[in-house]
């Protein structure tokens, strides 16, 4: 069997996070022997990880961003005990630490990268470290044996970032369409519990609460729409920068949009959250690959809005809403188009495009075709 070792920073909830728990579940037994190494304990998804059976799970205990000497060389002495065939990293500091840890501690183990973003080059909220990092990616990039992107946009970006294009492969995201499926009685309760009656409208935008989401655009489009549809709600699921809700509840309250905004918070019951929902938008403008949210509300069989971000109209095609430009009045036009359909029918629309074209399955098998390929061949070529 193949060793394959991930390297994560921690298992919060997010899009790169849910992916690797997702392909872990999936990468067949019989072909590869799996283990997770985490930078910091704990993280929201962490308990659903130690629940996997026949996987390792090894938490390093880094305890700050300067915690560094003593956790390296922890990590190197792992990883020379454990001796992985593949080191498959994802996000920018995890894939530069994969090579300094081959390079030290595991020189025959392969590296293999996963991109999960596009035009993150932009500084718009990242410190100087974060920058520096998104740098020296692309910089060490040849080095990596295997680079796999989730999304077109992505590709294209690590194209134009310099990324050699011979090493770098498509495998877009898999939905669990049985985690993330339409619930009836979920919708009833998230709606009472949010104090939505059902003859209202229920836009969400689900995203952490950080300015590349774009929540300050979903205003201005919500004060505009409101105006003509008195009977909608709006609602913003996750957490963040407390300064920048902060920002935007002062901005709900400019725009007259305080009795129509919810603020969900950070949720693990998503599969009813998103079912509650009538229309779910992305309204990024950057940073997205394959945004998951879009995904997982379209196999929720949830409508999507989504602006022309990352792969996201890839992703909904005809199944949604599809916008050009992040305008408010154009994501206000978007919502108008996407409750003049039938509900039912798009929603179910949305749920078999999942279902085809995005499943844990073809993540699964795909990935685990690059793997076996790249440790063949340089077998082979190594003797």
């Amino acid at each position: 069997m193949i060793h394959v070792c991930f390297l994560i920073r921690r298992f919060d909830f997010g899009g790169a996070q849910r992916q690797m728990l997702e392909l872990i579940k999936t990468l067949p037994r019989e072909k590869f022997r799996l283990t997770v190494i985490a930078f910091y304990p704990g993280g929201e998804l962490s308990s659903e990880l130690e629940q996997i059976k026949d996987l390792r799970v090894i938490y390093l205990g880094k305890q700050s961003r300067w915690h560094v000497v003593g956790f390296f060389r922890t990590l190197f002495r792992e990883i020379r005990s454990l001796r992985p065939d593949i080191l498959h990293s994802y996000l920018p500091m995890q894939n530069i630490i994969a090579l300094g840890v081959r390079f030290f501690a595991a020189k025959k183990s392969l590296v293999v990268w996963g991109l999960r973003s596009s035009n993150m080059h932009r500084d718009q909220g990242h410190d100087w470290l974060q920058r520096l990092t998104l740098r020296l990616e692309a910089l060490l990039s040849k080095y990596a044996d295997f680079i796999i992107v989730n999304s077109e946009a992505g590709f294209q970006y690590a194209i134009h970032r310099g990324y050699p294009q011979a090493k770098l492969r498509l495998i877009r995201n898999g939905i669990d369409a049985l985690r993330y499926r339409p619930d009836i009685e979920g919708r009833i309760r998230i709606r009472r519990e949010w104090k939505v009656n059902e003859n209202e409208s229920l836009i969400g935008l689900v995203a952490r609460i950080d300015p590349v989401k774009r929540h300050e655009l979903f205003l201005k489009a919500a004060s505009l729409f409101v105006s003509g549809h008195p009977h909608t709600r709006f609602v913003f699921v996750g957490d963040g920068k407390p300064e920048y809700r902060l920002a935007l509840e002062q901005q709900a309250f400019a725009l007259g949009l305080t009795d129509h905004l919810i603020w969900g918070g950070s949720r693990s019951d998503m599969r009813e959250v998103y079912s509650a929902l009538d229309i779910c938008t992305l309204c990024s403008e950057d940073a997205e690959g394959f945004p998951n949210v879009v995904g997982e509300a379209m196999a929720c069989g949830v409508p999507c809005v989504v602006s022309p971000c990352g792969d996201a109209h890839a992703i909904v095609a005809n199944a949604g809403v599809c916008i050009e430009q992040g305008a408010p009045s154009v994501l206000a036009e978007g919502w108008e188009s996407c409750l003049k359909l039938d509900r039912n029918l798009l929603g179910s629309a949305a749920r078999n495009r999942i279902v085809n074209s995005f499943s844990l399955e073809r993540l699964a098998q795909s990935t685990s075709e690059v793997l076996e390929q790249l440790f063949q061949n340089t077998r082979t070529i190594h003797g």
